[in-house]
């Protein structure tokens, strides 16, 4: 799976409050490149500058190597469309509000590559408050909680 030369793999992260820039972290930390994106431009650059210190924690914890080349690797789009377009994986993570999920995740789907997968970080509403009038959800997006419940 993957868009790009070399083999290089792609993640967007719609969304870059706290479970956003997780999600960012860990994509930058396995070497993909990272686009983000927020429905506010000014939270998507803020969340790049705490995505950086957070890698160079890591990285003075022993944890990661290269915390500036990984954040080299991740950038800012300025549209939802332009965050998705080489996406092999998107994982949206806005507010928990099923209206603007809905409408996140319908810009997402008309925009994604087919190939992409996509997942949606919700731990308080079932997917098919969102989800149910999107028409490529079935096998291409899947709920997947910030935490996991035990």
């Amino acid at each position: 799976m993957s868009s790009g030369k070399n083999n290089v793999k792609r993640a967007a992260i719609i969304g870059t409050g706290l479970i956003g820039r997780g999600w960012a972290v860990v994509f930058a930390r396995a070497g993909w490149r990272v686009c983000l994106w927020d429905r506010d431009a000014q939270a998507a650059d803020i969340a790049r500058t705490a995505i950086a210190a957070s890698l160079a924690d890591l990285e003075a914890a022993g944890l990661a190597k290269h915390a500036g080349d990984l954040i080299a690797h991740v950038t800012v789009a300025p549209t939802l469309s332009e965050a998705v377009a080489q996406a092999d994986y998107v994982q949206e993570c806005g507010p928990e509000d099923a209206g603007i999920k809905a409408a996140i995740i319908a810009g997402i789907d008309a925009c994604a590559p087919d190939h992409a997968l996509i997942g949606s970080s919700t731990s308080t509403m079932p997917g098919s408050r969102f989800l149910s009038d999107v028409l490529g959800a079935i096998g291409r997006w899947w709920p997947i909680p910030p935490t996991r419940r035990t």
